[in-house]
C-alpha cells in the first residue's frame, strides 16, 4: 500500500500535465477551427501552428515524466535530434513548399476557381494548402501540386474578369490578306468574342501565319470558346473559298488548276459548334471558389459587427452573416 501511494504520489504531476496538455490540444484544435472556419485566407496557417503546438506538448510530457533528470536529459536530447534529423532530412520540400506556400500567400495572385497552366499542367485550382495546391483539369481528374513547384516553375493564371482566346492558322501567299482577315474576324464574332482582331505573327518559306482573337468576359466557358472558335474559322475560311493545307502537302494526281481542296459544304438546319463541356467538369474547383468567396464575405460582416453598436444594423448584419453560413453549410455537404 505504501509502494502504491508512493507511486501515486511520484506519478500525480505527470497525470495533471498530461490531462493539462490534452485539454490545452483540444482547446486549441477547436478554437483554429472556430477562428479559420469564415475567416478567409486564415486556414493557411492552422496546420503549421498545430504542428508547433504537438511539439510544445510534447516537451512538457518530457518534462513532467516521473524519471530521473539525467534521463530526462537523455530523452530530450533524442528528440531533439530526431526533430533536427527530420528537419534535416525534409528540409528540401517540407520546409521549401511551407515556405512556397507562404510567399503564394503573401503576394495572393492565385484564388480557388483560377484557371492555372504550370508546366505540363492545366486546371483550375479546387483547394490551396500549406504544402500543396490542387487543380481540377479539364478531364475532372484532381492533380496535387507541390507549392515548390509552382514556385520555381512559370505559372500563368487566367484572370476572371476576362481573358484574350486566340487561334493561329498558316495560309497560303496567293491568298488576298484582306479576305482572310474579314474571314477570321467574322469566325471570331462567331465564337461571341468581343473586340475581334487579326494579325499576322510570321511570314514563313510557305505560308503566312495569322492569329486571330477576342476578349472572352466569362472565362469559365474557356475551353469550349476555344474549341469554338477553331470551328469558325475552318468553316468561314472554307466558306470563302480558302484552301487550309499543310506546306508538306503532296499529291500525285493529275489536277486541274482550278481544283480545291475544300470539303464539300453538308447544309445543317442548325449551326453545327462545339458542344459546352459537361456542369461537373470542374465541380469541385466551382465548389471552392464558391467556399472561398463566402468565407471572405462572412469574414467583413465579422469585422462590421465588431465595429458598429447600433441596435438596428447589427441585426441586420447578424440576419446577412446566418443566411451566408447557412448556405456555406450547404455548399460544404454537396
Amino acid at each position: 500500500m505504501d509502494e502504491l501511494s508512493a507511486l501515486a504520489y511520484e506519478c500525480w504531476p505527470f497525470l495533471l500535465a498530461l490531462l493539462g496538455v490534452m485539454g490545452f490540444w483540444f482547446f486549441t484544435r477547436a478554437y483554429l477551427d472556430r477562428r479559420t472556419h469564415y475567416a478567409y485566407g486564415r486556414q493557411f496557417a492552422r496546420p503549421l501552428v498545430m504542428i508547433l503546438v504537438t511539439l510544445a506538448c510534447t516537451m512538457v510530457l518530457i518534462l513532467a515524466l516521473p524519471i530521473h533528470n539525467e534521463i530526462r536529459l537523455q530523452i530530450l536530447k533524442i528528440f531533439g535530434i530526431v526533430i533536427s534529423a527530420m528537419l534535416a532530412f525534409s528540409s528540401a520540400t517540407f520546409v521549401g513548399n511551407a515556405m512556397a506556400g507562404f510567399m503564394q500567400r503573401s503576394i495572393g495572385s492565385m484564388r480557388a476557381g483560377d484557371y492555372i497552366k504550370v508546366g505540363e499542367f492545366f486546371g483550375r485550382i479546387s483547394e490551396r494548402g500549406l504544402f500543396h495546391t490542387e487543380i481540377q483539369t479539364e478531364q475532372r481528374d484532381l492533380v496535387t501540386i507541390p507549392n515548390l513547384f509552382l514556385a520555381s516553375n512559370p505559372v500563368t493564371i487566367i484572370r476572371t474578369s476576362g481573358t484574350i482566346v486566340h487561334a493561329e492558322i498558316g495560309l497560303g501567299y496567293n491568298v488576298p490578306r484582306q479576305l482572310i482577315e474579314e474571314g477570321l474576324k467574322e469566325a471570331v464574332t462567331g465564337a461571341e468574342l468581343s473586340e475581334p482582331y487579326v494579325q499576322v505573327v510570321h511570314l514563313g518559306d510557305f505560308a503566312v501565319t495569322y492569329r486571330a482573337g477576342g476578349f472572352l468576359q466569362d472565362v469559365k466557358n474557356l475551353i469550349t470558346v476555344r474549341s469554338v472558335l477553331r470551328e469558325q474559322m475552318l468553316d468561314c475560311l472554307h466558306k470563302r473559298g480558302i484552301e487550309i493545307v499543310s506546306p508538306a502537302f503532296m499529291n500525285q494526281r493529275q489536277l486541274r488548276p482550278t481544283d480545291l481542296f475544300i470539303p464539300e459544304r453538308v447544309v445543317t438546319s442548325t449551326p453545327q459548334v462545339s458542344e459546352k463541356l459537361p456542369t461537373k467538369t470542374f465541380d469541385k474547383a466551382d465548389q471552392a471558389e464558391g467556399i472561398e468567396a463566402i468565407e471572405f464575405k462572412i469574414g467583413e460582416l465579422q469585422e462590421k459587427l465588431a465595429a458598429t453598436e447600433d441596435a438596428g444594423e447589427r441585426k441586420q448584419l447578424e440576419t446577412e452573416k446566418k443566411r451566408y453560413e447557412e448556405t456555406l453549410k450547404s455548399l460544404k455537404k454537396e
